[in-house]
């Protein structure tokens, strides 16, 4: 099933930095936040920013981004096939006017039992539907060093391979059990994902950005940029914080 929907084929900045809202501010609360983003865009839309907001809300997010050059997208989606009551296809999401997707984040891996062959089907859907999906990947606990490039190689590659050739995509490194804490990656185990990381993606033609997220405050990407080159961040409590949110941008645009 088409919907009758054009893939977007979007063009990939050459940073971004992702938020993904989760359900935590209710729809009205959503309208309250993207109003405040709406009074910094051009700061914003430097930094690439996006927003990946539950299913539900997508349309209401479409409508207040339109024209204001942030772009949105969702948190999850269903692969073509077969079709899942309750779940949502990536042609759908396209028709909702996303451009970006989330796939392999770490409490879907861990509550849902989403393994990599799975979230593979789910990058390829979104890529054929014009969508650029972002790939998470990361430990659940910290582990030493040689088994936390082997794990991540492991989660990366089966997209990779899945991929159409040209299509873009962004890979997070969001260590799962920084989620929601006060200390990010060491940046010696951020600096041997990313090389990985550069190195598998650099294997295919496609546009690829690679980005870091998990406890992202004011400090964090430039003590990780110094150990490994990173395209953008994703952001979590920071962005809802507007004194947070707006040193954490000028920290990024200063790196640019």
């Amino acid at each position: 099933m088409t919907h009758g929907v054009e893939p977007l084929s979007p063009a990939l900045p050459s940073f971004l930095t992702v938020t993904n809202t989760k359900s935590r501010l209710g729809l009205r609360g959503l309208r309250e936040w993207i109003g405040e983003l709406l009074g910094d865009t051009d700061r914003l839309t430097a930094a690439g920013l996006f927003v990946l907001a539950p299913h539900p809300a997508l349309s209401a997010v479409a409508g207040l981004l339109a024209g204001s050059g942030l772009a949105h997208g969702a948190q999850n989606l269903w692969p073509d096939t077969p079709e899942c009551t309750g779940e949502v296809s990536a042609v759908l999401l396209a028709e909702l006017g996303c451009s970006y997707v989330m796939v392999g984040h770490a409490e879907r891996r861990s509550l849902l039992g989403e393994d990599d062959a799975l979230i593979a089907d789910k990058a390829a859907s979104a890529a054929r539907a014009g969508l650029v999906p972002v790939l998470c990947v990361g430990e659940l606990q910290p582990c030493p060093r040689a088994e936390l490039v082997r794990l991540v190689t492991a989660q990366t590659e089966p997209v990779l391979r899945r991929l159409p050739d040209q299509a873009p995509l962004a890979v997070m490194y969001e260590p799962a059990w920084t989620i929601g804490g006060d200390r990010a990656a060491d940046p010696g185990d951020a600096a041997a994902v990313f090389e990985v990381l550069g190195r598998l993606t650099a294997r295919r033609p496609g546009p690829a950005r690679l980005l870091y997220g998990g406890a992202v405050t004011p400090g964090v990407f430039t003590r990780l940029a110094a150990a490994a080159p990173l395209d953008g961040v994703g952001l979590g409590r920071a962005a809802y914080d507007a004194g947070m949110r707006r040193d954490v941008m000028d920290e990024l645009l200063a790196h640019r």
